[in-house]
């Protein structure tokens, strides 16, 4: 659990296990089993247990706190108590201890209160909130959230109670419950129009790790990198589809293109990438990089000048050969041509062009890694600020090379919606 929720539970708590108990009159009437049908023989008092009480009542009435302890003493000889009149003496014995500062004491005797479910129920789920926060303080977990459950059976609904089951169940170790609650909350923080806390986002997180559950984390992770963007969520969602068996290198660019895009790349990224681009014979793009580093001070110019001079001269030469390329695509047997010059026409800032090309590619078929086109469509859709046509390119894009999960991250990316 982070440090930010346990502070928050602190402070929820900081009310809840010490609060006075509510004092409470009891009922004098006749001894049980009389005849009277009119009597409430569930609230009756046996002669035995009516003297002692009353007398704990009196001197609780006149704070004489020792001597509520001392009139209660005998009660402990009637061991089949009713359940109020358990709850009669547990309640004066409550009051008391907490007056006297006997924590152990008032705590057993809170815990009577609370088992008597025919009490008030204001009252009844405010005694059952005390022994939550009890045994939470006292970090014993396990009985924290069994009576937290018991608080929400009850008809308990502070939120604060709910965030400490899920709590009570991580910290005992329960990692599946902790999950299913933690998932529940957070569904109906979405369903009220709200963002889910980092802290909670962060515990459920921590939860399927615990349970080494790669695909509740990267669901959450989702979840997460969309509701607070971020360098490190953006890059931690990369590198799991970068990871995954199978991923083909050539992708690389595509990682960079889309990392640049949400504000993911690294300084150290930037050359790596011009590299890149420069042996899959995209010297705009690498170009593009290269003078995007200079200007965000990750690449030196003068230090790279060799690099810098080559990949000037390639892109020029490359842009003079692309409106060749455009005059040969009638000729072409298949649609790479058309996806090639598509994807590089990109790099000019033509993006209608190199969109239309690309789509007449894939038209045309024959592909050598089709799902990268579909991937690339999307892409130039989105440089072109066509964000609705690019999520329909990218939703289809399949295989298993990597093409789909770096799809997927832009789906997210765009729409805003992990769900989506």
């Amino acid at each position: 659990m982070t440090q930010s929720r346990r502070l928050r539970v602190a402070l929820m708590l900081a009310g809840l296990g010490v609060a006075l108990v509510p004092t409470m009159a009891p009922h004098f009437i006749a001894p049980a089993y009389a005849e009277d049908k009119d009597k409430d023989k569930a609230k009756a008092i046996r002669p035995e247990l009516l003297k002692p009480i009353v007398a704990a009542q009196t001197a609780n009435k006149d704070k004489k706190y020792e001597d509520v302890i001392s009139a209660l003493a005998d009660t402990d000889k009637v061991t089949d108590k009713t359940p109020y009149e358990a709850f009669l003496v547990g309640q004066f014995r409550a009051i008391a201890y907490q007056n006297l500062g006997n924590k152990a004491e008032y705590f057993k005797n809170l815990i009577i209160m609370a088992e008597y479910d025919a009490a008030d129920p204001a009252d009844h789920i405010k005694w059952v909130q005390a022994v939550v926060g009890n045994y939470y303080n006292a970090k014993d977990y396990p009985n924290a959230a069994i009576w937290a459950q018991r608080y929400v059976k009850d008809g308990g609904t502070d939120p604060q109670i709910l965030q400490i089951l899920a709590d009570a169940y991580y910290l005992s170790g329960d990692y599946a419950n902790a999950e299913a609650e933690l998932t529940k909350q957070i569904a109906a923080t979405e369903a009220a129009g709200k963002k889910p806390s980092e802290e909670d986002l962060h515990m459920l997180i921590s939860c399927y790790v615990k349970q080494k559950d790669d695909n509740g984390y990267v669901k959450v992770m989702e979840k997460w990198a969309v509701d607070y963007p971020s360098k490190d969520h953006w890059r931690d969602l990369v590198g799991r589809v970068e990871g995954k068996p199978g991923f083909a290198d050539r992708l690389v660019l595509d990682v960079d293109r889309f990392e640049k895009s949400v504000g993911a790349l690294e300084n150290t990224d930037y050359l790596e990438w011009a590299q890149f681009a420069m042996d899959a014979g995209l010297p705009a793009e690498a170009k593009s990089v290269f003078d995007a580093g200079v200007q965000a001070g990750a690449i030196n110019p003068a230090a790279q000048k060799q690099l810098s001079d080559r990949i000037t001269k390639l892109a020029n030469d490359d842009q003079k050969a692309l409106a060749q390329g455009d005059a040969d695509l009638a000729k072409a047997k298949d649609g790479n041509p058309f996806v090639n010059d598509g994807s590089n026409y990109l790099n000019y800032g033509q993006y209608d062009k190199g969109a239309s090309l690309i789509e007449q590619g894939i038209a045309k078929g024959g592909l050598k890694h089709p799902d990268d086109a579909k991937l690339h469509l999307g892409y130039a859709y989105y440089l072109a600020g066509q964000k609705d046509k690019a999520v329909e390119a990218f939703r289809t894009v399949g295989g298993n090379e990597g093409a789909a999960g770096m799809a997927r991250l832009w789906i997210l990316f765009i729409t805003g919606k992990a769900d989506a």
